[in-house]
């Protein structure tokens, strides 16, 4: 387990790792927003878990709980337990072989606590 936070005490992160998932809870003293940087390829397939899907290279959002990200035969899952107004963002940053790696930004609002869970399958 890892904890963290700003020294003023604004917020404050217990990060703990398992097997396969990550919590990683978040307190704060006011209204915050999780960011999670997903690297995309072309042929990923991203959905909220309400089903609406997040393209390669574009802007996306839902009211979900979830996200999940599926390359070949592997998920990956982003889970925040309630439905806000999320959001993923395309950026033009690339990484890595041939440039199709591209940085999507997930941001998902919250009231100041909230536990984000990211598990691999």
């Amino acid at each position: 387990m890892v904890t963290y936070g700003l020294p003023d005490g604004r917020t404050g992160t217990v990060l703990t790792m398992e097997r396969t998932w990550v919590p990683r809870a978040v307190r704060g003293t006011g209204r915050l927003t999780e960011q999670v940087p997903p690297v995309l390829l072309p042929t990923d397939t991203a959905r909220f878990g309400d089903g609406t899907p997040v393209p390669y290279g574009e802007d996306a959002g839902a009211s979900a709980e979830g996200l999940v990200v599926r390359r070949g035969g592997t998920s990956v899952t982003v889970e925040w337990g309630r439905a806000p107004a999320a959001t993923v963002e395309a950026t033009d940053v690339t990484l890595l072989r041939g440039g199709a790696r591209r940085i999507h930004v997930l941001r998902v609002p919250h009231g100041g606590t909230l536990t984000t869970v990211v598990r691999a399958g």
